[in-house]
């Protein structure tokens, strides 16, 4: 009874994100510009782009076979930054001279909190307006 009620709780907490996704214009693509240039293991950035729209189904299906393999069950992946974090690292679109992603999980997660949520919130958004 109790996982009812959590379930229905998210349900309703994806409803009223999809609200406040509804006003944003373009939520397939998303650039971050930090505050000041972010180095992390010798990779420095000062923006970051995402296109959720390059993403597949074979992408949703790789996150989460490596939750899976994490032993994280999702519910609602809109809800899980571990998804979202994943999903982000596939949709980011820096490369490097070798053409290799700049960005992984780690690095991801090593940016500061407001830069990482800013990324979070828009691969959310682009999750939740793809539901409408």
């Amino acid at each position: 009874m109790a996982r009812d009620t959590m379930v229905q709780d998210e349900m309703e907490q994806v409803e009223n994100l999809k609200k406040e996704a509804q006003e944003i214009p373009d939520a397939s693509v998303y650039t971050r510009q930090l505050k000041k240039p972010f180095t992390y293991e010798n990779k420095t950035v000062e923006r970051l782009d995402f296109d959720f729209n390059s993403l597949t189904g074979t992408d949703s299906i790789a996150i989460e076979a490596e939750l899976n393999r994490r032993m994280k069950n999702l519910v609602l992946p809109q809800l899980s930054w571990e998804f979202m974090t994943l999903m982000a690292v596939r949709a980011c679109t820096n490369r490097d001279g070798n053409d290799l992603r700049v960005v992984d999980e780690k690095f991801l997660k090593a940016l500061p909190m407001r830069d990482y949520n800013a990324i979070i919130g828009a691969a959310r958004n682009f999750l939740l307006l793809s539901d409408s």
